[in-house]
């Protein structure tokens, strides 16, 4: 995690003086010169447990701009050397004992009852099914009546999750076991292999992906793990849009500030309910607002 970033070891490493006291330094912060503005003092404070950076002249800025500039090095390797000193995170793992081919529970074709839980939710059935390649199960098995949703990395499967098509289960969703993924699902986003642009939408679910469509992906759930957030990190600007309630906000704002040291970050609110449920001109609003055009 980004918080276990040692940032005093790292300025020892290259013979940065730093402060942990006295004038411009406030309790659980170190000052150093900015290298953003030309102080000759140290107004550039950077808090010990955040990692939040903040300079009394010219303002806030990422952790990882300050080692970019201190180092002068570009993104990667400031990240690279973030990880070195402790605050990186972790990359999505396959499995060393687990399948090296994920099987997929039903059938390539969808049923007329997934069509109609697809339908009353306003989405194309045909179009899911071709852009999403899901797949039904009817009445047998252990992911009866749910729509398979495969997941994958870097072109693979590696997992999959099953929504409930019937709104009688008492989960909705279901993923594949991890000694039965090549990556756990909740190692992965969602979608990512469709995320191409250094701006993507963070949401919590396939459907909410479904809605919003390219460069968006989903975290199943509210939480977060650290190889998701490894991930996320790797793109330069996020917008977090998670459902309206209050608990899923709070985790979006903790979701935030975990990735605002590392990228540009914002949260997004809807009035009520959550991403699937909008509609195509607030998608379209969206998607104008956050990626300057629709497409």
């Amino acid at each position: 995690m980004i918080k276990d970033f040692d940032i005093i070891k790292f300025l020892e490493s290259r013979d940065i003086s730093y402060h942990t006291s006295g004038k411009n330094v406030s309790q659980g912060w170190i000052g150093i010169q900015c290298p953003f503005c030309g102080d000759k003092s140290n107004h550039l404070g950077i808090n010990l447990s955040s990692k939040a950076a903040s300079c009394f002249i010219c303002g806030k800025h990422r952790l990882i701009d300050v080692v970019k500039e201190l180092d002068n090095v570009g993104y990667g390797q400031a990240k690279k050397t973030i990880s070195q000193f402790g605050g990186g995170y972790v990359a999505p793992q396959e499995r060393h004992h687990g399948p090296s081919k994920v099987i997929l529970p039903g059938k390539p074709e969808l049923s007329d009852l997934h069509k109609q839980f697809l339908t009353k939710r306003n989405f194309d059935p045909e179009q899911i099914l071709q852009t999403y390649q899901v797949r039904s199960v009817d009445i047998i098995g252990k992911y009866k009546f749910r729509l398979i949703i495969p997941v994958t990395y870097r072109k693979r499967v590696t997992g999959f999750t099953a929504r409930d098509v019937t709104g009688k289960a008492s989960i909705k969703y279901i993923s594949s076991e991890n000694e039965k993924s090549v990556v756990p699902v909740k190692d992965s986003l969602y979608n990512l292999d469709r995320c191409a642009n250094d701006t993507i939408i963070v949401v919590e679910g396939a459907t909410d992906v479904w809605r919003i469509g390219t460069n968006c992906c989903g975290t199943f759930g509210i939480g977060t793990s650290k190889a998701q957030l490894h991930l996320l990190s790797k793109f330069k600007r996020i917008f977090i849009l998670f459902d309206a309630e209050e608990n899923a906000q709070l985790r979006a704002e903790k979701l935030a500030v975990a990735l605002a040291p590392l990228c540009r970050v914002n949260v997004l609110c809807l009035d009520e309910g959550d991403p699937a449920d909008m509609k195509p001109e607030d998608v379209k609003d969206l998607r104008k607002m956050v990626f300057g055009k629709v497409y």
